[in-house]
C-alpha cells in the first residue's frame, strides 16, 4: 500500500511539479504513487513498511513518526494539548522532511497555531483536516508539495505560502482566510483550493495576491459564496499577466471591487469566474 501519496485514478503528470523538475505518477498495475525529481527516482518520501503491511509506527514525547527507507521521519501524529505546537525539525537524530501520510489525519486538539520546521517539503492529504481551532500556520520555507484537503475545515487566517510547486483539490478548503498569497512558483492554483461553503460570518477575503509565474486558477479556486452573499467586505485583486486560464466560478461571491484588467494572455475565461463581486468595469 502507498502510505504517504494518495491513489490518483491513472498515469498523471503534474505540469506545475514537472516544470520544476518533480514529476508524480500511478502505476496501476502496482498500486503505488511514484515521485521523482529530474527523472532519478526519489524515495525520500517512502516509508517503512513491516511485514504485516502496515506503517512501523514510532514514539518521541508527543510526536509519532515513521521512517523512510533513507531514514528521515514523516510525523504521523501528535498527542499532546499545547495552544502552539512546534514540529521538531530532528526527532530521536532523524530529520523530519514529511507531515502526514495517508490515512493518517493528525489531530492539534484546541491549538491556535503551528509551526512547521525548514527541513519539511511534503505535508500529506488530510494531513491537519478537521482542525477547527487552528488559525496559524508558519509554514516551512522549503516546503514543495501541499496535498488535498491538507487543512480542509481548519480556520487558518492567514495563507502566505512558501515556493510550494504542487497544492492539490481544496488544501485550505473552508478555512476562510482574509489574507492570501500565492508565489511564481505554483503554476496551477488548483480547484477548490478556498472553497467556501459553511455559510460562517466570522470571516471574509480582504486580500489576495497572486504572482507573476502563475498560469491557471481551476474551478471554484476562491469560491466564497455561503460568505459573500451579503457582499462583506471587499479588495481590489491584480492578475498577473501569465495567467492563461481562469475555471468556473474561480471567483465566485469573492467579494472582488473596482476595476478588473483582465490579462492578454487569458486563452479561458470560464463560466460565471467573477459573477456576483463588486467590479465597477472590466477590460
Amino acid at each position: 500500500p502507498d502510505f504517504i501519496f494518495h491513489h490518483i485514478p491513472s498515469a498523471t503528470v503534474d505540469v506545475g511539479l514537472q516544470e520544476f523538475g518533480y514529476v508524480k505518477s500511478y502505476d496501476a498495475e502496482t498500486g503505488f504513487t511514484t515521485y521523482s525529481v529530474n527523472g532519478i527516482p526519489d524515495t525520500a518520501y517512502s516509508p517503512v513498511i513491516n511485514n504485516t503491511g502496515a506503517v512501523d509506527e514510532l514514539q518521541s514525547g508527543d510526536f509519532s513518526y515513521t521512517l523512510t527507507d533513507s531514514e528521515n521521519a514523516i510525523i504521523i501524529g501528535y498527542s499532546g494539548n499545547d495552544n502552539a505546537v512546534n514540529f521538531p525539525a530532528e526527532i530521536d537524530s532523524h530529520t523530519v522532511i514529511a507531515i502526514g501520510a495517508d490515512g493518517f489525519t493528525i489531530s492539534t486538539g484546541e491549538a491556535e497555531s503551528i509551526v512547521i520546521p525548514d527541513t519539511v517539503e511534503y505535508i500529506a492529504n488530510s494531513a491537519f483536516k478537521g482542525n477547527s481551532a487552528l488559525k496559524h500556520v508558519s509554514f516551512s520555507e522549503n516546503l514543495k508539495i501541499i496535498e488535498a484537503q491538507a487543512f480542509k475545515d481548519c480556520s487558518v487566517k492567514e495563507v502566505v505560502l512558501p515556493n510550494v510547486v504542487y497544492v492539490g483539490e481544496g488544501a485550505f478548503e473552508n478555512c476562510l482566510p482574509n489574507n492570501i498569497f500565492i508565489p511564481s512558483t505554483l503554476k496551477n492554483i488548483p480547484e477548490k483550493m478556498f472553497f467556501e461553503d459553511k455559510g460562517s460570518t466570522s470571516s471574509c477575503l480582504t486580500e489576495v495576491i497572486i504572482s507573476e509565474g502563475v498560469k491557471s486558477i481551476g474551478p471554484d479556486a476562491f469560491n466564497y459564496e455561503y460568505k459573500h452573499k451579503d457582499y462583506g467586505n471587499s479588495f481590489s485583486l491584480t492578475l498577473p499577466s501569465s495567467l492563461d486560464y481562469i475555471g468556473d466560478r474561480a471567483f465566485y461571491y469573492a467579494g472582488i471591487r473596482g476595476e478588473l484588467v483582465l490579462p492578454d494572455n487569458i486563452n479561458v475565461l470560464s463560466e460565471y469566474a467573477f459573477a456576483y463581486n463588486k467590479l465597477s468595469s472590466v477590460s
